[in-house]
């Protein structure tokens, strides 16, 4: 998912700003691929998400995940991290979340 707020909804208020509906994002659960880790001292979210995706960006499919990073980026050394596997996957239910609302 190159963007998380693809699927957000944007309105234009009566006085002319615009601004955009809370984007609601699924529970991601756990599957087979899945890779578990043991935070260290030195780990990110953001950080994780480059080494195991690619990109920085997806942070937040590891907080989601772990229901972490409620205004931080850094996570609890010594706690068990899910790193889920398909990016595609919640791509999908992020985008059915949108549209049942």
């Amino acid at each position: 998912m190159e963007n998380r707020y693809q699927y957000t909804t944007e309105t234009t208020g009566s006085d002319g700003p615009r601004h955009y509906e809370t984007t609601l994002l699924p529970n991601i659960l756990p599957k087979l691929g899945d890779v578990y880790i043991r935070a260290r001292y030195t780990d990110r979210l953001d950080l994780l998400a480059f080494q195991y995706y690619g990109h920085a960006r997806f942070w937040w499919i590891i907080a989601e995940a772990n229901k972490l990073g409620k205004g931080s980026l850094y996570i609890e050394p010594g706690i068990q991290i899910r790193i889920p596997s398909s990016i595609a996957d919640i791509n999908k239910l992020v985008q059915k979340a949108q549209e049942d609302r």
